[in-house]
């Protein structure tokens, strides 16, 4: 299954909304499009929704290091999104990524961790058309 990715921006942070598959196919130019969207926004936090995630690779989890490691050579943080009993978050367990990484069970947790005064009802609802497929 191909992937897609959407941005969101909320607050200081910027939500990236990723479906499908996270592996040797589509991690190239997911890493490109989320480094580059983060950096171009001046964002504070960048929060990678996994929840649609359908498959997530030692290529994926590569990914997501390379891109935790751009941002915060840039003064910013990555959080990840993901369902308590999805495989991302039993990846994220295994390899004990889930320590170095912030992982937040809802988007309002994820927002109120980045900007310590909580979430607008509207940034919650907002949704931007940049949309990538991968």
């Amino acid at each position: 299954m191909a992937g897609s990715l959407r941005f969101v921006p909320s607050g200081a942070a910027l939500v990236a909304l990723v479906a499908g598959d996270v592996d040797e196919e589509t991690s190239p130019a997911l890493a490109r499009a989320l480094a580059a969207e983060a950096g171009a926004g001046g964002c504070r936090a960048l929060v990678i929704d996994l929840q649609a995630v359908t498959f997530l690779g030692s290529i994926g989890i590569s990914m997501l290091l390379d891109v935790r490691r751009t941002l915060l050579d840039h003064g910013a943080v990555t959080h990840l999104l993901c369902d308590p009993a999805s495989m991302p978050r039993r990846i994220l367990r295994i390899t004990s990524l889930d320590e170095l990484f912030a992982v937040h069970t809802s988007l309002r947790e994820a927002l109120v961790a980045v900007d310590g005064a909580g979430c607008r009802e509207r940034d919650l609802g907002a949704m931007d058309n940049r949309r990538t497929t991968l």
